[in-house]
């Protein structure tokens, strides 16, 4: 059972990377503007805070049911991307994807939390570790794909089977429902108390300063590389998997740190990200892309820690918190778009010196945590 509920990440990795990796292969087939095909992306946002009620459903009725739903509805989600023809279809299919994977994921993590006590966070690490598997295993299924002279479509349809095959995988596990007591509250007075509780605020704020240091630094910084230090296509694009390597090591170390609380490796892991974005933005020529180790690495450790301690700072309300802080780390997705006017109004150097501040910020409320 365990096994099963790690490889959630890698699914929903696999998976939620194929629309934006046949993103010109659908918009050019169905006819569509880039802005049609980037609402169809957008679309999932919408829905995966639709899907936070399946989280903080979690904490009272069978985790395995909605566990089992969202791997089907995911499922449901592909096969809209592998069928539709029209807008509409595609976008609902966004939509689906956003709910499906929160219920999915979310859902599964509050389980694994009941079950895996104090190896939680190791877990947890082994769980982020499959997931890197399922980022590289779709753009190898794209390319498969193509190789072969099969539409674009075709992977999706794959990965629809795939996830149905999970889900009765999942569905033959006894994964444990909620325990509740005669006097815990009901979900709306459970909501009301969390929302109330100010270490719950503070996770999200973490989480939405964490957030733009994962793909979003990617973004900006291959242009910042080849524009500000000189550096050709190819390795400003390396930067990427540099970040992916650092991703990797930080999670292979992170079962080593269990001698260290949450909230320390909290602060540990924002000065880890500070000092890497600081030394990518003022290290000259290729020099810059060594601090991209760095930042994957405080990002993959810090991203587990965070995990942690959500799922594990108010038992009985996990799924709840979970939500909570998904919800408020919506903000971030209006990162981009903000770092992206900072860039248009003022150059590439001062968005990356945004990033800077990123970090330094998230040591400050980590520790903050702590006192906490």
């Amino acid at each position: 059972m365990v096994a099963a509920l790690l490889l959630l990440r890698f699914f929903d990795e696999l998976a939620a990377f194929l629309p934006a990796g046949t993103l010109e292969s659908f918009r050019d087939d169905l006819d569509l503007t880039y802005a049609q095909a980037g609402a169809v992306l957008a679309a999932v946002g919408p829905g995966a805070l639709v899907g936070n009620l399946a989280a903080v459903a979690a904490d009272f009725v069978s985790r395995r049911l909605i566990v089992v739903a969202g791997a089907l509805a995911y499922a449901a989600s592909m096969l809209a991307f592998a069928a539709g023809a029209s807008f509409p279809v595609l976008l609902a299919g966004g939509a689906l994807l956003g709910a499906a994977s929160t219920a999915m994921v979310d859902a599964g993590e509050v389980a694994l939390t009941d079950v895996a006590g104090d190896r939680l966070r190791v877990l947890l690490a082994r769980g982020n570790l499959l997931a890197y598997a399922g980022d590289v295993l779709g753009p190898v299924l794209l390319v498969g794909v193509a190789a072969a002279g099969w539409s674009w479509r075709v992977a999706f349809a794959v990965v629809a089977a795939l996830l149905v095959a999970y889900a009765l995988v999942l569905a033959r596990h006894p994964i444990p429902r909620a325990e509740r007591t005669s006097d815990a509250p009901r979900p709306g007075g459970q909501l009301a108390t969390v929302l109330r509780d100010p270490l719950v605020w503070v996770l999200g704020g973490l989480s939405v300063l964490m957030n733009p240091l994962d793909e979003t630094i990617i973004g900006f910084g291959i242009p910042f590389l080849q524009e500000e230090r000189g550096l050709s296509a190819p390795l400003a694009t390396s930067a990427a998997l540099l970040a992916s390597a650092g991703g990797i090591l930080g999670l292979l170390a992170a079962p080593r740190l269990d001698r260290y609380d949450d909230d320390r490796l909290l602060v540990g892991a924002g000065a880890v990200m500070a000092a890497s974005v600081t030394a990518f933005a003022v290290l000259p020529g290729a020099l810059a892309l060594v601090g991209m180790v760095g930042v994957g690495a405080g990002v993959a450790v810090g991203w587990v820690v965070l995990q942690h301690r959500i799922l594990t700072s108010r038992p009985g309300a996990a799924g709840t918190t979970k939500a909570v802080v998904s919800t408020v780390d919506a903000v971030a997705f209006a990162a981009p778009v903000a770092i992206g006017l900072v860039i248009d109004r003022h150059g590439l150097a001062a968005g990356v010196a945004v990033f800077v501040a990123l970090p330094i910020a998230f040591t400050l409320l980590a520790r903050l945590l702590r006192r906490l």
